[in-house]
């Protein structure tokens, strides 16, 4: 008789430390779905804003450059190679306004970009 109430304790101790076992799994699943949530978050935030400012400087600073080549073409000066420079400049701001439009724009950053297409081909 005392082997029975023994042996029933042992097995409701295993059954409780399989439980909070069990438990603890549970939770460190969750825990881990939640932290990759939350990295993918801050992985968006900064693809989709930091990035974004870069794209942002990066086209500014074409669109200064063929400014520059601009103002300072002499009539001496071969504007093939002008032509040129500024078609590279162009091809790199497409480039950049493609990789633009990759990311989670807001509607007004959409519009922005809509606009600045329009101008950019006219």
């Amino acid at each position: 008789m005392q082997y029975s109430i023994l042996k029933r304790r042992k097995i409701r101790a295993l059954v409780i430390i399989g439980i909070l076992l069990m438990l603890l799994y549970v939770k460190n699943l969750l825990e881990r779905q939640t932290f990759r949530s939350i990295s993918n978050t801050f992985t968006e935030v900064y693809n989709d804003r930091l990035v974004v400012e870069g794209y942002i400087f990066q086209i500014s600073e074409n669109l200064f450059q063929i400014q520059k080549l601009i103002d300072h073409c002499n009539i001496d000066y071969d504007y093939s190679k002008v032509i040129n420079e500024i078609a590279s400049n162009e091809k790199s701001i497409l480039e950049i306004i493609a990789d633009f439009e990759a990311t989670n724009l807001t509607e007004q950053e959409a519009t922005y970009l809509t606009d600045f297409k329009k101008n950019h081909r006219d």
